[in-house]
């Protein structure tokens, strides 16, 4: 019973310890806040604060990490099946990412995070890609099929990221329709016949 009380309270600090980080986010750059206007915002004392963060940074890394688990929850669901066929589904969904965690990122100072969150990303669509799609597994076999997808992927997940860090003038949309334009052009190249028999 004093477990579950002493679990609930803490529960209740962190929650209210990452509101009002939250909520300082949105009035000043995160560089400004100290734990001093956290423990103040959220009617903690210090020395709760630092049982549950060794610092702001703490915040900063579990809210990340937060974010990577959840994109990863979300690619998990999709499967990479006829990825060439139809892109749709799988560009949807990283721009959905995209858009959600952007302005967090933003306000955080840590767009070149995205990076980071990218690399993740594509290792994990090339694994789907490799395993799982429809291609024949003859194709996915080869370790030129590789190249393929890893330069494929790399092209694709780079143009988002520049989208991000605001160095492309166009919509997110427009990024997507363009990528799905481009994969379905080039989808009988990953297939072709010729160089399938050459692998």
């Amino acid at each position: 019973m004093i477990q579950r009380t002493e679990n609930r309270s803490s529960r209740r600090s962190r929650k209210m310890i990452r509101q009002a980080f939250e909520a300082l986010l949105k009035e000043k750059g995160f560089q400004k806040i100290t734990v001093t206007d956290l423990a103040a915002r959220a009617d903690l004392n210090r020395s709760t604060f630092y049982a549950h963060y060794p610092d702001i940074y703490g915040i900063v890394d579990e809210m990340q990490e937060e974010i990577i688990q959840r994109n990863m929850e979300l690619f998990q669901q999709i499967r990479f099946r006829n990825i060439l066929k139809d892109p749709k589904p799988y560009l949807h969904c990283i721009a959905a990412t995209m858009e959600q965690n952007l302005e967090l990122m933003q306000r955080l100072g840590l767009t070149e995070n995205i990076h980071r969150k990218s690399e993740k990303l594509q290792e994990m669509m090339e694994y789907d890609i490799m395993h799982n799609s429809d291609i024949p597994e003859t194709v996915r076999q080869s370790a030129l099929f590789g190249i393929r997808v890893h330069f494929f992927l790399g092209g694709i997940i780079n143009a988002y990221q520049r989208w991000a860090e605001g160095k492309l003038d166009c919509t997110l949309d427009q990024v997507s329709s363009q990528i799905g334009d481009m994969i379905r052009q080039t989808a009988t190249g990953f297939l072709e016949t010729d160089w399938m028999q050459n692998i």
